[in-house]
């Protein structure tokens, strides 16, 4: 899939008076002090380690000046100063929920802590400085993809719900960490492929690329059922904010994770819109498999089978819905959840693509 523009989606799903707040922020000091774009309201342990890392990142980049100077790539400190400027804006424009703001702090951090731990390679020959440069610059991509599209929702923030919290694992981010380990052959000596394939390939910027891809076009229909009907088929809720920004950060490594992910898909697609009663009258019941899996896989992670009627009827009802995606009844090995949760997005994608047609095909008869 495409990776989408982030100035298209900026101009495109975000207001005017939140832009304009970005380019307010991104104008800070550039000596290692980000304490202007650290609000209060920012909890005290991820401002001490952003800022302290930020400080970290900037003696990095000043003792190979040279090299970004080069390679004319953008340094890392560049990404964290546009992404926390993002967050900020968000804050003034759309007063986020808490869990919101977290989350993407959260993220800011991983990536911190990234490209951290790719500095040792820019002290290296040329040829590996360069791909570590190129890792650094693709993940900064990332962050700015996904705030840019999970802030999109808050578009709609004068109309969130306050929905009760579950009780829910909490995972932090795992992108960073998960592309580290899969594109680590970049380094070898007798590599000599391209870095950005192996990154673009990688099943890290799979789900970062789906995930975003599904927020903005979660957004899409809900400016258009706004425009046919007043209302938004995916009705925003405080658990779904967070979920936007889940979904393209946390890589289904193990069963846990994916458990986890296929609660957020739940709050996002199935429950934000009416249990699927909001999308049942557009397609077909074919059409919307993927939002049945989600109802399926969900039942099998967190409701209790082992009572009530039907339970053979459920179990085989979440068999199915992973043979639907891996051909198999049950993943095993940590490779099979990820293939799951990208197929899963890719069904996701989709079926979002199919009802922003029928939306925009009945739009364009009314007029």
């Amino acid at each position: 899939m495409v990776r989408p523009s982030t100035e298209r989606i900026m101009s495109s799903s975000l207001s005017s008076q939140y832009i304009k707040a970005i380019q307010h922020y991104r104008p800070i000091d550039q000596f290692g002090d980000i304490s202007r774009l650290l609000k209060p309201r920012i909890p005290h342990s991820i401002h001490e380690s952003l800022q302290s890392g930020f400080q970290r990142l900037m003696a990095m980049e000043q003792r190979r000046n040279d090299l970004f100077l080069r390679s004319c790539i953008s340094p890392p400190s560049t990404r964290i100063i546009e992404s926390l400027a993002g967050v900020q804006a968000a804050i003034d424009t759309f007063n986020p929920p808490d869990a919101f703001v977290n989350q993407a702090l959260r993220v800011q951090d991983s990536f911190q802590a990234f490209a951290r731990s790719h500095e040792k390679y820019l002290s290296l020959n040329e040829p590996l400085a360069e791909r570590a440069l190129t890792l650094v610059d693709q993940a900064g991509e990332m962050v700015t993809l996904n705030h840019m599209t999970s802030t999109s929702h808050l578009e709609y923030c004068e109309d969130v719900e306050e929905a009760d919290e579950e009780e829910s694992s909490d995972y932090p981010p795992n992108l960073f960490a998960m592309l580290s380990r899969h594109v680590s052959y970049v380094y070898r000596i007798d590599f000599s492929g391209e870095t950005l394939n192996a990154i673009e390939n990688s099943i890290p910027n799979q789900v970062n690329s789906l995930g975003c891809y599904i927020n903005k076009r979660i957004y899409q229909i809900n400016t258009y059922s706004e425009a046919i009907s007043g209302q938004p088929i995916f009705k925003p809720t405080t658990k779904n904010m967070r979920a936007a920004s889940e979904i393209s950060t946390l890589v289904a490594s193990d069963e846990m994770r994916f458990a986890h992910i296929v609660d957020q898909l739940f709050f996002l697609i199935y429950e934000a819109s009416g249990t699927a009663g909001r999308i049942t009258g557009l397609l077909s019941h074919n059409q919307l498999m993927p939002a049945w899996i989600i109802k399926h896989l969900r039942r099998d992670f967190r409701h209790d089978l082992d009572h009530g009627s039907g339970v053979q009827k459920k179990l085989v009802e979440g068999g199915n819905a992973f043979v639907h995606l891996i051909n198999k009844p049950k993943p095993f090995r940590s490779a099979d959840w990820k293939k799951a949760q990208v197929m899963l997005y890719r069904m996701l994608a989709k079926m979002l693509d199919e009802i922003l047609y029928v939306l925009d095909s009945s739009s364009t008869r009314d007029n």
